[in-house]
């Protein structure tokens, strides 16, 4: 979705996230996909930032609200708009209902 079809890693993860909700990259992989989204936008500053990322897998509900500034001066939210985010180890519960 980065290289293809030019998404920021914020955008390809909420989009997966929205059909798959028990996906959740390790942190090593992120980290990557964020050098990747560096890369393939020329240096541009990645859409997220891996300490928001990680902040995402411990948000328990909406009364967090941004605190972090970014560099730019844009402010970053402690969450994807997706609403309400549960990690979830497996998908299998999910996978073994009748679609």
């Amino acid at each position: 979705l980065v290289i293809y079809k030019k998404m920021t890693v914020r955008e390809a993860f909420g989009h997966v996230y929205e059909r798959r909700k028990c996906i959740w990259p390790n942190d090593a992989f992120m980290s990557a996909l964020l050098t990747l989204e560096k890369q393939v936008r020329k240096g541009k500053a990645p859409s997220l930032t891996l300490a928001e990322y990680t902040r995402w897998g411990d948000w328990e509900g909406p009364e967090e609200q941004a605190t972090e500034v970014r560099a730019d001066g844009s402010s970053a939210t402690p969450r994807p708009m997706l609403g309400k985010l549960k990690r979830d180890d497996t998908c299998l519960e999910i996978e073994k209902q009748p679609r």
